[in-house]
This record gives structure tokens, C-alpha cells and sequence, in this order.
């Protein structure tokens, strides 16, 4: 981080709300069973919103974890889990975002309660309140991007991308069945040995991550713009190990592998929370008899979430248009953006020129 970031912390009360700020340790020991459960109360809940998965991308420590959480009869109805930076240096604004790197951030979005939309306007005025500028990437229909066009009108909000949804119901996964029961016919019939395997136990998920890894190092070696956001890197290798055990442990982690005389030929990892899916990594290799064998891949991962109960599955962003493997699934592309909020209108243009001229001097200065 640019510089320190120095945060008060007291608890206020907003029309019936109270309204807790913390940071640092203090703000992750707000990351507890409560917060879990209003995850779960979400319209589709991000099992990367969960306590586990925040603690660990805390520890990046790529700024100050900022947590702001609203009670109401002592119930939590909306928080928000973001870090303080200070990207211009110890004189520049300070900035709220998503806790970690930006190569782990997956569809994230503030917390809320349907029925009391003022619990996430109140979260997301506490934000600005401790922050300049406010810079995430949200559903374009999400909590977050609502609650600041309550409280900052005057914010930027740009669509820069879908995020794609695709539903566990069985009659919209038809088509995606037919086809791959279809090549895994024609694969036996030339003689391979395929199977399906999901791992579901701690060890079995440790076990299958492993491969995992392989497979995405593999798949992805001739790819000079490939964000190094899973296996690429040792750093990232023993991060992802250790957050996926993180939920391996409750019961949150799975990882669907097609396996073709013996060798692992894909896997998809994906996690579950309440009636919330989502789909993370997919690795494969490529040239054996099975000639879909991600997409046999995408289709159990999809069923052994559903079985854990989730009802639909994020799979976050590419691949989603048509012809790719998430188009196959039926899936829905979801917008989001890229939403930039001053504390107030004044600040608002200033910082936003300052923002892209200092974007446009590190694409300048890159090889």
C-alpha cells in the first residue's frame, strides 16, 4: 500500500440502524457467523463473501481491511468487507475497494436485506465517510451499485462486463446432458476408460487441487495475458491452497475431474454456500480421446453444487457468449460495473481525472 491509513472506529446510529466501522484485526473479528448468514439471505449468495474466504484474502495485505457492518434488533442486514489504500502515496485520497489482489475478486458485492433497502444505503454511506473514493466492480443490478445511486447520485458507473448465471434446474441442463452423455458414448466406444469423480472431503478436494493446478498451468502455458490469478505463480498456488481448504473444511469446496484412462483430463472448482453456487477454475488438457472433456467437467461441477443446494451457479466472467462452454449451459449473462463514487459531487470529476491519468501512465510505462 501507498502509505498508512489511519481509521476511527465507533458505532452510529442511523434511523433505527447501528452502524459498526472497523479496521484492521478489528474489522475481520466482525467476519463471524452472523455475517456468514446474511451471505446466505442474499438473492444468490457469493460463497466468496463468506467469512473464510475474506480473512484469507486478507491476507494479501494489499491495503487496510475496511468492514462496515448495519444492525438492526441485533440482526445483521447489510455489511460491506473492502480495504483502505492510498495508491498516490502518503498525500494522495484514500481509496476503498475489494479486500486482495484484483485477480481474486469474483463478482463481489456489498451485503444486504431485500426488505430494508436503507441497511445498505446507511453501509454504503459509512464507506464515503471514511474513504475519498469508493472504486469497485459490482452486478450492475447488485446491492452495491444500488445503494450508492441512493447516496451518491453523482457516482460513475460503467458496464464493463457479464457475469454468467447459470440455473441448476434440470430441465434448462437437458440439452448440456444429452451432449455430454453423448461424447462420453463415443469416447468408450473408441476404447478409453472415462469417469466422473467429485471430490468432497478436505483431503479429497487437497488432493484433487493438486491436479487441478497441473491442468490450469497446462492449459494456459501459451497465454502471454494471462493474469497469473491461480496456479501461475507460487504465491498464488499456496494462497489458493490454503483458502480452498479454508472452505474444503465446512463443507464449501468441490472439484469435478474427468478422468480418461487413468490420467486427469479436466476439473472445475467450485464452492457452495446456502443456495449459492459458484464456479471458480477450470483447467483441461487437451488431445486425448474425449474431445469435450471441460465441458463434461462444467456439467458435474454444476450438479454436485446443486446437490450440496445450490439453486444456481456465478461463473463469473468469459466464455458466457455464444458457442462457449458456459453459452452450452444455458447460462444468462449478468452486467457489471465499474463504479466510482466520490465522497461528494464536488470531488467527483477532480478525482476521476486524477485516476485516469494515472492509469494512463502505468499502460504507458508497461513493456
Amino acid at each position: 500500500m501507498g502509505g498508512a491509513v489511519a481509521v476511527a472506529a465507533p458505532a452510529r446510529t442511523r434511523t433505527g440502524l447501528t452502524v459498526v466501522v472497523e479496521t484492521g484485526d478489528d474489522g475481520l473479528a466482525l467476519l463471524d457467523d452472523r455475517w456468514d448468514d446474511l451471505v446466505a439471505r442474499q438473492p444468490l449468495p457469493n460463497p466468496l463473501l463468506t467469512a473464510a474466504w475474506l480473512r484469507e484474502l486478507a491476507r494479501w495485505r494489499t491495503g487496510l481491511p475496511l468492514v462496515v457492518a448495519a444492525e438492526s434488533d441485533g440482526t445483521l442486514v447489510a455489511g460491506a468487507a473492502l480495504e483502505l489504500r492510498r495508491p498516490g502515496g502518503r498525500l494522495g485520497p484514500t481509496v476503498a475497494t475489494w479486500l486482495g489482489p484484483v485477480e481474486q475478486i469474483i463478482s463481489a458485492d456489498m451485503l444486504g436485506d431485500e426488505c430494508l433497502p436503507s441497511a445498505a444505503e446507511a453501509v454504503a454511506a459509512a464507506v464515503l465517510d471514511e474513504a475519498h473514493l469508493l472504486s469497485i466492480g459490482a452486478p450492475v443490478e447488485g446491492v452495491a451499485a444500488r445503494a450508492l445511486a441512493a447516496v451518491a447520485p453523482w457516482r460513475r458507473a460503467t458496464t464493463t462486463a457479464e457475469r454468467w448465471i447459470v440455473s441448476c434446474a434440470p430441465a434448462g441442463l437437458e440439452h448440456a446432458r444429452k451432449r455430454a452423455a453423448y461424447e462420453l458414448r463415443w469416447a468408450t466406444r473408441r476404447g478409453a476408460e472415462v469417469e466422473v469423480r467429485v471430490a468432497r472431503k478436505p483431503d479429497d478436494v487437497a488432493a484433487a487441487l493438486m491436479r487441478l493446478f497441473r491442468l490450469n498451468r497446462v492449459r494456459w502455458r501459451d497465454r502471454a495475458d494471462e493474469t497469473p490469478r491461480f496456479a501461475t505463480t507460487h504465491a498464488h498456488r499456496v494462497w489458493n491452497r490454503r483458502a480452498v481448504a479454508a472452505l474444503a473444511e465446512l463443507g464449501r469446496a468441490r472439484i469435478a475431474e474427468v478422468v480418461e484412462d487413468e490420467r486427469t483430463v479436466a476439473g472445475c472448482l467450485g464452492f457452495v454456500h446456502g443456495h449459492g453456487g459458484l464456479g471458480h477454475t477450470q483447467g483441461m488438457r487437451l488431445g486425448g480421446t474425449l474431445r469435450e472433456p471441460g465441458q463434461v467437467a462444467l456439467l458435474a461441477i454444476v450438479d454436485a453444487l446443486a446437490e450440496a443446494g445450490a439453486v444456481a451457479v456465478d461463473f463469473a466472467y468469459g466464455s458466457g457468449g455464444a458457442g462457449g462452454p458456459k453459452h452450452r449451459l444455458r447460462s444468462t449473462g449478468d452486467p457489471i460495473a465499474m463504479i466510482v463514487a466520490a465522497r461528494s459531487a464536488r470531488r467527483q470529476r477532480p478525482y476521476e481525472t486524477m485516476r485516469r491519468l494515472r492509469n494512463a501512465t502505468r499502460r504507458s510505462l508497461r513493456p
